[in-house]
């Protein structure tokens, strides 16, 4: 080709180099930002352009070349993503659109002469869609780089999402569906009293363990306090009231008290009630006449919500009389009574002998002929 038809064709078209020799030490180009003759210059091409290198060369003498690396000599190394007659001589026009994702550096060498060789920077954007999983290093997406809310299901491999990626407390009520948490999946002992609203009579199967009432919440445990007491030997009952103040035991021959039991003072014949609560209390006696005289023997009750004995009332009330000599009566009273304060709230068990005094109050450590029965019927 003539070089007033070169010059024209340069001024066409900006991205041609015309390519000759400086015997075997270097290419010579000229073309798009080079002054003159330049040799084995280092050009930058950018992505996504075509450039066109006429190898004015004789045949087979200096091949020219576009490789990834220079350092093996030869057609070793050649990189061919783009580029048509690789290699080409003699008036070949080696034709090259730079891939999007071609390296940040390529090179250019005659396969025969190692010494005619340059540099090949590749600049521009990269184009949308041009970088492929191939061109992504391992590790090489960093989680800064992956916008908020980017990763959707589809993205998620199946058993992609482990234990230790879900955090604490991250799986809310919501998130669940109806019916999917498994008998298997509870664990031992994990369901307690709070978690349970109500069952049905029809969910309770197999042999229930031993329950205490103690245990139980909202339901009566049965009787938790009992106790009785009597009085131990005789006494005459004289005609003015007085008090049993001594003489007592707790019956030990038939039975043990429930819960912590009854306390009388000896002084006065109170009797202290171990807890609050509705209270029934019986007395079951006998009196026995020593002499002829008809006449009447009381027995009563007398309860107080004051810790006051003067400002008590009767509770109960029963009398034995016009016996013959020696002849024993029986009789028998009971109340009940409201402890709503185990300080204030008392009881006594008082007697008088209506007429003479010789009534003989009877009492035995052996048996219950005088007999006092406390038990409590639930709470006040």
């Amino acid at each position: 080709m003539p070089l007033t038809q070169v010059s024209s064709r340069l001024i066409e078209d900006t991205l041609r180099y015309v390519l000759g020799a400086n015997g075997t030490s270097d290419y010579t180009f000229t073309g798009k930002g080079l002054t003159g003759t330049v040799n084995d210059p280092t050009l930058t091409l950018s992505r996504g352009h075509t450039y066109v290198f006429e190898n004015r060369n004789s045949a087979n003498a200096h091949p020219f070349y576009i490789k990834t690396s220079i350092a093996n000599g030869g057609t070793n190394d050649a990189y061919n993503t783009g580029v048509t007659n690789n290699g080409g001589a003699g008036g070949t026009e080696i034709v090259f659109t730079v891939p999007h994702d071609a390296p940040d550096l390529l090179y250019y060498q005659c396969s025969s002469h190692s010494n005619m060789a340059g540099q090949l920077k590749i600049a521009g954007a990269v184009a949308d869609g041009s970088i492929t999983a191939a061109k992504l290093g391992n590790g090489s997406v960093t989680a800064d780089k992956i916008g908020s809310g980017q990763v959707t299901e589809v993205k998620l491999a199946t058993n992609a999402v482990t234990q230790t990626k879900i955090a604490d407390n991250a799986v809310i009520v919501d998130k669940l569906p109806d019916s999917v948490i498994s008998t298997a999946k509870i664990a031992d002992n994990a369901v307690t009293n709070a978690k349970i609203n109500g069952m049905a009579a029809s969910k309770l199967t197999g042999a229930l363990p031993a329950i205490s009432g103690a245990n139980l919440t909202g339901i009566t445990a049965g009787i938790t306090e009992a106790d009785q007491w009597r009085v131990t030997s005789d006494f005459t009952m004289g005609t003015s009231a007085a008090n049993i103040t001594s003489n007592w035991e707790r019956n030990d021959t038939t039975f043990d008290k429930i819960g912590t039991g009854m306390s009388v003072d000896g002084s006065t014949g109170h009797w202290t009630f171990p807890s609050t609560g509705i209270w029934l209390i019986q007395v079951h006696w006998i009196g026995e006449r020593s002499t002829g005289a008809t006449h009447w023997g009381y027995h009563y009750i007398f309860g107080m919500n004051d810790g006051n004995q003067s400002n008590g009332f009767e509770l109960a009330k029963s009398y034995i009389g016009n016996a013959a000599n020696n002849n024993r009566n029986t009789a028998f009273m009971q109340c009940m009574f409201d402890v709503t304060n185990t300080t204030t709230h008392k009881v006594l068990f008082g007697y008088y002998d209506y007429y003479v005094g010789t009534t003989v109050y009877k009492g035995n450590t052996n048996k219950n002929e005088n007999s006092y029965t406390f038990i409590k019927l639930g709470e006040t």
